[in-house]
Order: C-alpha cells, then structure tokens, then sequence
C-alpha cells in the first residue's frame, strides 16, 4: 500500500509537470502555476492577507464573544481544515483543489496540507486563548509581519541567519510588527509609562515566532501563538490592559 500510494504520487507529479493548470484559467487570460518559496507569488500574499484581515474584522465587528466566534470557526473553519487533511488521502479530490486553487498554492502544498491549515489551527488556539485585542493583533502579526519579511527577504536577503531566514527579512517584520502593537496600544488607550517596551515585545515576538518557523512548524502557526504567548503578560505586568 505505501509503494502504491508513492507510486501514484509520483504519477500525480509527473502529470502536473506536463499538463496546463485548470481551474481558474477559463477566468485568467493566462495560466498560473504555483510557486515556490524563491517567489513572491503576489497573488499568494493577497490571498493570505485579506484572508486573515476577514477573520481579524469579523472578530472585532460581527462576533462579539469569544464563544461565537469559536462556533463560527468550527462551522466555516472546520470543514476547510478537514478538507485540506482529506484531500491529501483521497487522490481525485487533491486533483480537483489543485486544479482549483493552484494560482494560490505552493509547489510544497501539492502533496501536503496547505498554509490555511496552520492559520486555522493558530487562530482557534489564540481566539480560545486571549482576550480579544491580543488574538486579533497577534494575527494582524502574521498578516502583515510575514509579507514583509517574504518580500524584504527575498528581494534583499543577503545576510542568511539560518535556512531560508535572512536578517533583513527579519527586521522588516519587526519592524511591520513594532508599529502594528504601538497602534494596537494606541487604540485601545493602553495607558502605560512603557508604551515602546510594550510595542517593542509585540515586535521582537512576531520576529521570533518568524524565525522559528522551520520544518515541521509554518510560521502561520508561531508567528500568532508566539506573539500573544509573549504580549499578553508583558501588558498585564506593564500596563492597566
């Protein structure tokens, strides 16, 4: 069973080297392939972030408890997550989603579950959590600290510090992230004497949850759960929050 489930596998791959993606290219004037880690993929990152500034508004906006937005991510979340773990085993239904959402995909995602499967996972976890503030900041982190680190990255990474992470993709989301808990403090009138060490935390910790998302971790996983691990009790010591 294992030789036939590689077997097919690797028949899957072959065919997709070969053959023009479907899907969305009766919309496109083109055909999309998906990409690598080496690529921006910009409509990857639209996806990605206007996926999660959707969940952040209807946390803030239309749900107003913690117990309904959970039941709401078990009823819209739950069947994506389950759908993205199945497809995996059931091979004409990977072919169907592939065909599908290619142009969102990366090549690495063909074969196992997609980055939305982690997000979904990160975000019941901090919605289950934390108080409403810090999960939809620590997921803002993620929306908009991840994008820069990819594109600073991969456009002026020179200086590596492990694997795929450079230094100046790291200081682009510390940076992204910095200014997204200084703003969150602001909003909020989070009334402290520590307003940058606070804003500081919030930026050094989405960095670190960026850092750290090496295999088997994605950093749609650490990058909110770490930030609202480390934000949370550094506003209850330092601040009135």
């Amino acid at each position: 069973m294992r030789f036939l489930h590689s077997f097919q596998a690797q028949t899957l791959r072959e065919g997709f080297k070969n053959t023009p993606w479907a899907g969305l290219r009766t919309l496109l004037p083109f055909s999309v392939k998906p990409a690598t880690k080496k690529d921006i993929h910009w409509m990857r990152k639209f996806w990605h972030t206007g996926m999660i500034v959707v969940t952040c508004y209807l946390y803030a906006k239309v749900f107003p408890t913690r117990q309904s937005a959970l039941l709401a991510w078990l009823i819209i979340g739950g069947p994506f997550l389950l759908l993205d773990l199945l497809r995996i085993k059931i091979r004409p239904l990977n072919v169907l989603i592939i065909s599908l959402f290619s142009p969102l995909m990366r090549k690495k995602e063909l074969f196992s579950p997609s980055a939305t499967t982690p997000f979904l996972l990160s975000s019941f976890i901090v919605i289950a959590l934390f108080p409403k503030p810090i999960a939809i900041v620590s997921m803002l982190c993620l929306a908009f600290g991840d994008v820069a680190a990819c594109m600073i990255g991969l456009r002026f990474g020179k200086d590596k510090l492990f694997q795929n992470k450079s230094l100046q993709g790291s200081i682009a989301c510390f940076v992204v992230c910095f200014l997204l808990t200084l703003a969150f403090l602001i909003a909020h009138r989070i009334s402290s004497n520590n307003i940058a060490v606070i804003a500081l935390v919030g930026g050094l910790a989405a960095t670190l949850g960026e850092l750290i998302a090496v295999k088997p971790l994605d950093d749609n996983f650490t990058i909110p759960v770490v930030t609202a691990s480390l934000l949370y009790p550094v506003l209850l010591l330092l601040s009135n929050f």
